[in-house]
């Protein structure tokens, strides 16, 4: 079996507000460590797939908690 790397994605939710019109902005991403997946059988995939969430839920709060510490940090700046 081949691991399973969570990804996450934090800030492209403000890239498109509404709608699919898109604007220019940045966004982070972030990989999570791999989940060995070898030697795994079906009756395993209840706790892979709790696994997988619960690692990418842990790494994109982390996330979203860094997004929103710089923007604080840039209104600082442009005030």
């Amino acid at each position: 079996g081949v691991a399973l790397v969570p990804i996450a994605i934090s800030g492209a939710h403000d890239l498109v507000p509404t709608g699919f019109k898109m604007r220019p902005g940045s966004v982070d991403v972030a990989f999570g460590n791999p989940i060995p997946t070898k030697n795994l059988k079906k009756t395993d995939l209840k706790s892979l797939m709790e696994k997988s969430w619960d690692d990418l839920y842990a790494i994109k709060s982390l996330m979203d908690k860094n997004r929103a510490k710089k923007r604080s940090q840039d209104e600082i700046v442009k005030k």
